[in-house]
């Protein structure tokens, strides 16, 4: 973005005269998903690091801190360095009694106040940087804090009808659909223990397989995201080139025995003590 740009230059670039993502914005450069987020007054802590990440993920230098209010239209937008801390003492100086408009300044990634939430829209990157752990996920969170809130806020419910999970959540591995990224986490895994595979290249394409999961917003139950999650830390502690590893790292065979216990848990055997 050019120095000196206004409020409402970067507000119509960004939103519709309704107040809403442009369509324009969500097709333009790339492909833009949109998530609603709980939110109250303010921009909480969590949401501030939310943006800073995905602002980060997606290549941004800063973020763009654009008044709603009508009177600030004139004013020039404001830039916020990237880090949370940064973000949340920009915002507290724009903000006075009105919203803001968070905008990467890339424009790959944007935060839209609403009334008891906020609509977060972004490139797959920005999403993957300020939702590791999946759109999807984030959606059907949502959904349970609409439900606890629909008393007080009538109108949430309506808001998470719009942006329904795109995927059903597997709760046992049983479930899993073999062309599913989390299917090909769990055939790896045994690939590992038959020894169709060693341990760098199981590390490598299983780590891809978790990503892309993510990316593609596939969700499961508590239970195998408990012993996937495992697998994930047995592989924080290890190194893929073997030349590189400290005494400390997982060797292959430490890394079988973690993945043959969460195999045994997986088909039903009992739970080992977590890391």
């Amino acid at each position: 973005m050019r120095d000196n740009v206004k409020n409402r230059d970067l507000i119509r670039l960004i939103l519709t005269s309704a107040g809403d993502f442009q369509e324009d914005w969500k097709r333009s450069p790339d492909a833009k998903s949109v998530v609603p987020l709980p939110a109250q007054a303010g921009l909480s802590h969590v949401t501030a690091r939310q943006v800073v990440a995905g602002a980060r993920e997606a290549g941004a230098a800063a973020v763009l801190v654009a008044s709603l209010a009508p009177d600030r239209q004139d004013m020039t937008v404001v830039e916020a360095a990237l880090g949370t801390d940064a973000l949340l003492e920009v915002v507290s100086r724009t903000q006075g009694n009105h919203d803001v408009l968070l905008v990467a300044d890339n424009l790959r990634g944007a935060l839209l106040p609403k009334s008891a939430y906020a609509l977060l829209g972004g490139t797959k990157e920005f999403m993957h940087g300020a939702l590791p752990d999946g759109p999807d996920k984030a959606r059907a969170e949502f959904h349970r804090y609409a439900r606890k809130i629909q008393g007080a806020e009538p109108h949430i419910m309506s808001v998470a009808s719009d942006f329904p999970p795109r995927s059903r959540t597997w709760k046992r591995v049983a479930d899993l659909p073999a062309e599913s990224h989390t299917g090909r986490q769990v055939a790896l895994m045994r690939d590992l223990l038959s020894g169709a595979v060693d341990g760098p290249a199981f590390a490598r394409r299983w780590l891809e397989e978790r990503r892309c999961a993510m990316d593609a917003g596939e969700r499961v139950g508590e239970d195998v995201a408990a012993a996937l999650d495992d697998v994930f830390y047995s592989l924080e502690d290890y190194t893929i080139d073997p030349s590189l590893r400290d005494e400390d790292d997982l060797t292959d065979e430490e890394l079988r025995r973690d993945v043959a216990d969460v195999v045994q848990r997986l088909h039903g055997g009992p739970e080992r003590p977590r890391r």
